[in-house]
């Protein structure tokens, strides 16, 4: 770390640390992102607080893409925060919208990855992300049962009903505009088998000329 600020870009690095710092206490003050949802999350509550400080924010506006996390990544499932602004979520090969999402939502980022699909902002939105690991170490470390938590899972859990079902619907009425891990194989097959097929036509094709001009 010193090494970094004694360099030639030591200002800059203090000047992100201390931008870093002053969010971060900023956070913790308005209780972002558990205060952003209909849970009744007090802002004094030394959980949601924990919680806060571990939030990563983004800061999005009209177009910018937000990419969604796997559940078997490095730092494992991710839980999205939507605390302000409007979303939608689109298929990312095709640009397709699936749905909606405004302020006061939790994205299951696994699910939105699993459809091989993205978010993108339409308005100026801020969006926060919190690896679940996190938030279920700061309930157990708590020791106490926080009554904001029963509601989160609650509305975690409506949101990945409604997730799954928007999903799901979205991709049976147009299968054909998504791209499938499958799709790849297909096409191959597919090529190679009209291959295939020309040159055994090529082939019919010369040997009925050699018995049409045999004696």
């Amino acid at each position: 770390i010193r090494w970094a600020l004694d360099g030639p870009l030591g200002g800059e690095v203090r000047d992100r640390h201390a931008r870093l710092i002053a969010s971060r206490q900023q956070q913790v003050a308005s209780g972002m992102p558990l205060a952003a949802l209909p849970i009744n999350a007090d802002v004094q509550d030394m959980c949601v607080c924990a919680v806060a400080l571990q939030a990563q924010r983004h800061n999005l506006i009209a177009g910018d893409l937000w990419f969604p996390h796997p559940a078997d990544g490095p730092c494992g499932a991710h839980v999205g925060i939507v605390a302000s602004g409007q979303l939608i979520v689109e298929q990312s090969r095709t640009g397709l919208e699936l749905l909606r999402v405004t302020s006061g939502t939790i994205v299951p980022e696994d699910l939105v990855h699993e459809s091989g699909s993205r978010l993108k902002a339409v308005t100026p939105a801020r969006v926060y992300r919190l690896r679940r690991m996190d938030l279920v170490s700061v309930v157990n470390a708590s020791g106490t049962s926080s009554d904001w938590y029963y509601r989160f899972r609650l509305e975690e859990h409506k949101a990945r009903d409604r997730f799954t079902e928007r999903l799901r619907a979205a991709f049976a009425v147009a299968p054909g505009m998504s791209e499938t891990i499958h799709d790849a194989g297909l096409k191959d097959y597919l090529d190679r088998r009209r291959s295939s097929l020309e040159r055994a036509l090529k082939i019919q094709a010369e040997r009925s000329q050699q018995l049409g001009s045999a004696p």
